[in-house]
């Protein structure tokens, strides 16, 4: 009995010692990061604490291969702790991982704490080869760089730094002489390539670590200049029947040079009636009238104006004659066309017959009707008032001068139509004179631009002695455009009472011709928003393929972003003596930042693409699209919108505007209708497309129920072709009505 009794006890001593044994160990993990293969790293240590009432008695510690350790733990009193030192020594240029096992008399017996660390060169590059890409011949690229790292805890001594090949390095730039220890440094290089192929090179850097010499792999192609452009002069010419007009062709090369082209062109006439022209160049007028002169070589084309007048007139035929409907006034045709270089008046006839029963139409001639015809770009328009709703009207235009009067354009018609829109939602502006306009160097604004820095960005006053709007009208220039002026829009705007500004931002590329995926869309613009994004960074996803340099596009400067742009030319203007005439620029800033709700955010194409995606993310006051938005493209043989118009715009999308022509090639295809589609601009909610300018035109609807925002033109094509005739002074009461509805 006494024998049970006694072992029972041992039994419960021996749970209770148990039960008092607990142990924790902290921290729970090591992580040694980067360390030098070859080398030992900076200690590091794990505290294990007895949290039991009775000893704890560690019989031992180990670290798995490429860590080591050393402790003075044995037995631990209660509530007392005991050190552990970890370190990291890596072979390899690896990521290893590993464990530091503790044995003890506390449940469950081991403590376990994971380890892991990487092994990395002494030195090494961001990127072992730089590609260049195509380069061509006699010009030098854009500096590629590498960015050298040394992963030592002490200072890298570089002895020198070599390059081969048709490269050079930017010492400007470069590493020299010492790095110091995790510092970095820079090896910069250009490609100057010196014949037509692909090329090597290295860039190698000699130093005092492990693993001298370190490489920079070089690749590029040099190639042939190639035809960018071609210029025929004279741009507009006139000659009498029966004489000749001698035509050179210059090309210009992506190189920058120019070569004469004029015997290797094919030359054609667009109407050999009225013009022939040989394969030298040699034009002879056959009858009075006006032919395109064309020179065409390997796809790229320039084109010239003949005009071919009588023998007895010194003054040429105005050339571009067109008769456009006054969409958004009742009874009224916008007469146009160029002006001839030696006219000082012109006359307008008008009939209701095709080729008889023509007078004057005197508020658009002679020299006491000047002031009727608005001048811009060298385009003269005037507004013929008062028709017949719904009557065919044909009009011819004459050029004169002291000397007397040119021939007669060939004859034109059109149709008036009848419009809700009053006087003050489409007003006249005849008669408005605006101050001139403001031009600065993009670079002056702001010295941190590197797109265009050299080109002009403009700005203009609202009109005086016109109610002013206290809203700024901001322009964005289409792919490869910069901007030019005040423009057909801002002009119009600056009559209507609107101050305006255009600036450029990054735009070499079509957005269409680097997206190839609905996602890429939102990511690209937001980088010419503000820079910030995926694509603000080198190589990030889901931003396409620049065709300039084959890598994703990035645009990581914000002064090349129209944010910064904006907000930039805003603060010149307010600090240097341009607030005048009414207008303070510094009340378009919020700080530093544009203040948006006072912007009204405009472009062509692609400027306008940009406008609708700023829309999107910032309350604007208005967005206005010139053939634009076309961000679709196909997805399983569907045309689909891109992602960001899946999210509601944070502008109201009762403040979107958008124009287009029906023969443009996106809308042809359907990316307009697909864009339309997912953002909204539909029937079901009030802004389905109004086709203007059909064969039944009709006019503009401002006041029945709730008028749509989305409108289409079939007018005829300009010499500007569909993708740009939305931003043609014709449209002009379309424009009034997008900016001031």
């Amino acid at each position: 009995m006494r024998k049970v009794i006694f072992v029972v006890g041992l039994l419960l001593v021996a749970f209770q010692l148990s039960a008092a044994q607990s142990v924790s160990v902290s921290p729970i993990s090591l992580t040694f990061g980067n360390v030098v293969v070859g080398t030992i790293s900076a200690s590091k240590l794990v505290s294990v604490t007895n949290t039991g009432s009775a000893t704890l008695i560690v019989s031992s510690v180990a670290a798995t291969a490429n860590f080591a350790q050393s402790n003075n733990c044995a037995r631990i009193a209660p509530k007392m702790k005991c050190t552990i030192t970890v370190t990291f020594s890596p072979a390899a240029r690896m990521h290893y991982t590993g464990t530091l096992t503790i044995t003890d008399n506390a449940s469950p017996g081991t403590q376990t704490v994971p380890l892991q660390g990487t092994g990395v060169p002494p030195v090494v590059m961001s990127a072992t080869t730089l590609m260049f890409g195509n380069v061509v011949l006699g010009t030098t690229s854009a500096i590629k760089t590498s960015t050298l790292t040394n992963n030592q805890t002490k200072v890298l001594n570089i002895s020198s730094i070599g390059i081969t090949g048709p490269f050079k390095l930017d010492t400007s730039a470069t590493c020299a002489g010492q790095v110091p220890a995790k510092g970095k440094c820079i090896v910069a290089a250009t490609y100057t390539p010196t014949a037509a192929t692909f090329q090597t090179g290295a860039v190698t850097i000699l130093h005092d670590a492990s693993n001298s010499p370190t490489m920079v792999n070089l690749r590029g192609t040099g190639i042939g200049p190639r035809l960018a452009s071609i210029s025929v002069a004279p741009a507009s010419a006139s000659i009498n029947v029966g004489t000749t007009q001698q035509f050179t062709a210059t090309g210009t090369y992506n190189d920058g040079s120019t070569r004469d082209i004029t015997s290797t062109v094919a030359w054609t006439s667009s109407a050999t009636g009225i013009a022939t022209i040989d394969s030298k160049g040699l034009g002879t007028g056959v009858a009075v009238g006006t032919s395109t002169i064309s020179a065409v070589q390997t796809g790229v084309s320039g084109g010239a104006s003949l005009a071919v007048t009588s023998a007895t007139s010194s003054v040429s035929v105005p050339t571009e004659f067109r008769v456009d409907t006054s969409v958004g006034t009742t009874g009224q045709l916008f007469v146009s066309w160029i002006a001839a270089p030696s006219a000082t008046y012109y006359n307008v006839e008008r009939s209701t017959q095709s080729s008889s029963g023509f007078t004057l139409v005197t508020q658009c001639s002679g020299t006491g009707a000047l002031k009727y015809i608005g001048t811009f770009q060298n385009l003269k328009a005037c507004r013929d008032k008062g028709l017949v709703v719904g009557t065919t009207y044909y009009y011819r235009v004459q050029a004169c001068n002291a000397t007397g009067c040119g021939n007669y354009t060939a004859v034109t018609s059109n149709v008036p139509v009848n419009s809700d829109c009053m006087p003050t939602q489409i007003p006249d502006l005849s008669g408005v004179k605006a101050v001139p306009q403001i031009k600065v160097t993009s670079s002056t604004v702001d010295p941190a631009v590197t797109f265009l820095p050299n080109n002009l960005e403009f700005a203009a006053y609202a009109a005086p002695g016109i109610v002013r709007k206290n809203k700024l009208l901001v322009f964005l220039s289409g792919s490869g455009d910069a901007c030019g002026g005040v423009g057909v829009l801002g002009q119009i705007g600056v009559n209507l009472g609107f101050d305006f500004m255009c600036v450029n931002y990054s735009n070499a590329v079509s957005a269409l011709n680097i997206c190839d995926d609905t996602s890429c869309f939102g990511n690209l613009f937001q980088a010419k928003l503000d820079a910030t994004g995926p694509c603000s960074i080198a190589n990030g996803p889901d931003c396409g393929t620049d065709p300039t340099t084959g890598q994703p596009y990035v645009n990581s400067n914000p002064a090349d972003a129209i944010s910064q742009r904006i907000s930039m030319m805003l603060q010149y203007l307010n600090n240097n003596g341009y607030n005048a005439n009414g207008t303070d620029w510094g009340s378009y800033l919020n700080g530093t930042a544009p203040d948006w709700p006072r912007i009204v955010l405009s472009g062509w194409s692609q400027g306008g693409s940009l406008a609708t995606y700023t829309g999107y993310k910032l309350p604007v006051a208005r967005v206005i699209n010139l053939s634009a938005p076309p961000l679709a493209i196909l997805v399983g043989g569907v045309m689909t919108a891109a992602d960001f118009f899946s999210v509601p715009p944070v502008t109201n999308i009762r403040n979107f505007y958008g124009f287009v022509d029906t023969r443009d090639q996106l809308y042809v295809v359907g990316r307009f209708q697909a864009v339309w589609k997912a953002a909204g601009f539909t029937a079901a909610n009030n802004d389905g497309e109004v086709q203007l300018n059909t064969a039944s035109p009709e006019g503009l609807n401002c006041n029945a129920g709730i008028p749509s925002h989305n409108f289409s033109t079939s007018a005829p094509v300009s010499r500007d072709g569909a993708h740009g005739d939305p931003n043609e002074l014709w449209n002009e009461d379309v424009l009034k009505y997008m900016l001031i509805d």
